[in-house]
């Protein structure tokens, strides 16, 4: 997966207004000259016409809402000279054409953490050990937190163990919320084995085994864990 469909992955859903909100204000601070790059729209109207441009202006008159949109643009290389006024209640859906581009004004309040780079193998490791901390806090006892950081190649597969180690460690603590279930898994697993590999969790001698493709969309669910580790013990 590259960069730009990380990001993209990333993205939240959003009201309309917002979005167009967001975007009419690159337009205010480009004409305070600062240097920000316009992206290109397409609105899809609810008559089925398709309007392409920039959005200008985002504005409220009486109880109805107006997006002003330059556009008529031979090329998407150039801005065109037309402006079109449309009320945002004929608009049904809004492309933003190379969107990774704008992602700090998509997702003003930050994207989520598939959007990361992947970590480091010294940041596997501080976040490995975090984990193994925050355990042991919380079970009151001593355990062996073992992702296979040495045999899991960098870049994504590294990305997918630490998000397989955060779903184990999410489920052990979801399962030891209560003080039962805390003592059971304290007398139950000592030691925890997570990597990449076929999906398998099995449970033998106070080890548990852990291990998922490291693809993003097949690291198994914190509740998907839960269920399986609370049927082991």
């Amino acid at each position: 997966m590259t960069e730009d469909e990380r990001k993209l992955r990333a993205l939240s859903a959003r009201p309309l207004a917002e979005v167009l909100d967001d975007l009419a204000a690159l337009q205010k601070r480009e004409l305070r000259g600062e240097q920000v790059r316009l992206p290109r729209v397409t609105l899809h109207l609810r008559s089925g016409r398709e309007l392409s441009g920039t959005i200008l202006a985002l504005a409220q008159l009486r109880q109805e809402v107006f997006v002003l949109v330059r556009g008529g643009a031979p090329s998407r290389n150039d801005a065109g000279t037309d402006a079109t006024y449309v009320a945002l209640g004929s608009i049904e859906a809004l492309t933003v054409h190379d969107a990774a581009g704008f992602v700090g004004t998509l997702a003003p309040e930050g994207l989520s953490p598939l959007a990361e780079p992947a970590p480091t193998r010294l940041g596997a490791r501080r976040l490995m050990e975090a984990q193994r901390k925050e355990l042991v806090a919380l079970l009151g006892g001593e355990l062996s937190w073992e992702p296979a950081i040495d045999k899991t190649a960098d870049g994504e597969p590294l990305r997918g163990l630490v998000l397989l180690a955060n779903a184990v460690a999410g489920a052990l603590k979801a399962t030891a919320q209560a003080e039962l279930g805390r003592e059971t898994v304290k007398a139950g697993i000592q030691r925890v084995i997570i990597e990449g590999g076929p999906r398998h969790l099995g449970l033998e001698g106070g080890t548990l085994h852990v291990s998922a493709p490291l693809e993003e969309d097949d690291v198994p669910s914190v509740e998907a864990l839960t269920t399986e580790i609370e049927s082991l013990l």
